[in-house]
């Protein structure tokens, strides 16, 4: 449930599409054992808007949007691993100074 008056955004995890592509794998023999690392690229992580009270400015949701595509399109590659969060934002951020 959304606390609107408090809630920037809601995560959303198409579940559905994850079990879907394993499923999809099985079926045309591309499966394999192990765990496998689903996000925005793929279609199973986005957020919402709906439902949320909070303001938040257009270039704010432009700027989350160009992500997403850059994401998408390969261009921005997120670290998998918590240990490299560290390294990932002082190679990617504009505000880190280098």
């Amino acid at each position: 449930m959304v606390d609107k008056d408090h809630s920037l955004c809601t995560s959303m995890k198409y579940v559905q599409q994850m079990v879907m592509q394993e499923c999809k794998s099985i079926i045309d023999g591309t499966w394999k054992p192990g765990a496998d690392v689903y996000g925005i690229k793929d279609g199973i992580c986005n957020y919402s808007l709906e439902g949320v009270g909070t303001e938040i400015p257009e270039d704010i949701i432009a700027k989350v949007e160009e992500v997403k595509k850059l994401i998408v399109d390969g261009s921005l590659v997120l670290p998998e691993k918590l240990t490299d969060i560290d390294a990932w934002v002082n190679e990617n951020s504009p505000y880190v100074n280098k």
